[in-house]
């Protein structure tokens, strides 16, 4: 995936954390400005609160709807009138190795009872007792920390990585500009200072920073800066 602009000065709100870059070398720079619509807060299955409330569709999943294609949610299909001309799955930092240990049947983990439980909730009274406990009373809570289910960082590593090739297999320079991002998911005493974060080509860190590794909104900010200095941006 080429480094890219989204083709146009995006307004976006204010819980984007980064959005720059330059333009493909063969788009033609159009000085006009032409106006571009797009999604920059899109979640998957990979992030634990979507999964619990019934989402099973992938980051691929995301950018085949956004591209305008016929997508299947909850049985039925789906489709857009427009196709967006812009898009970034941006899935919650904090628990994408327990999803993707829940996700794949190969990945470490994925044997874990409380992963098969889980994977089998369909009682609306369990799926609230979950989200209550693991994303509520864990993540809003004062030591927010991986779940008892927590395979290790490599499922963390691996989930980024769907997540980074589903964001440049779906790159059509000219056609359709996708981003590389994630949510950073704060919650300091249960306020909401999420921050979605883009990277405005096709590098990126080795695995995302979420609440859990940085809880402090200026720590975000330094590791960004950090990553800058290694030509991450």
């Amino acid at each position: 995936m080429k480094t890219h602009y989204a083709l146009v000065s995006l307004l976006l709100t204010a819980n984007v954390s980064y959005v720059s870059g330059s333009m493909a070398a063969d788009i033609e720079r159009n000085n006009s400005r032409n106006l571009y619509f797009g999604e920059t807060h899109m979640h998957t299955a990979y992030s634990l609160d979507a999964f619990i409330g019934g989402t099973r569709q992938t980051p691929g999943d995301a950018y085949r709807a956004a591209r305008g294609e016929r997508v299947v949610v909850n049985g039925q299909p789906h489709q857009i009138r427009r196709p967006l001309d812009f898009a970034a799955v941006t899935d919650h930092a904090e628990y994408i190795g327990e999803m993707y240990s829940a996700l794949n049947s190969n990945a470490p983990g994925h044997d874990n009872p409380l992963i098969k439980q889980l994977l089998g909730l369909d009682d609306i009274k369990e799926r609230e007792q979950w989200f209550f406990k693991y994303v509520i009373s864990n993540n809003r809570g004062d030591k927010p920390g991986h779940t008892e289910f927590f395979a290790g960082e490599d499922t963390v590593k691996s989930a980024w990585q769907l997540a980074i090739d589903a964001a440049q297999t779906h790159y059509k320079p000219g056609q359709f500009t996708t981003f590389i991002a994630y949510e950073w998911s704060g919650a300091p005493k249960g306020g909401n200072l999420h921050r979605n974060v883009l990277f405005r080509g096709e590098q990126a860190p080795e695995m995302p920073m979420s609440y859990i590794d940085i809880d402090r909104e200026d720590g975000l900010w330094g590791w960004l800066a950090t990553l800058e200095g290694e030509g991450i941006r």
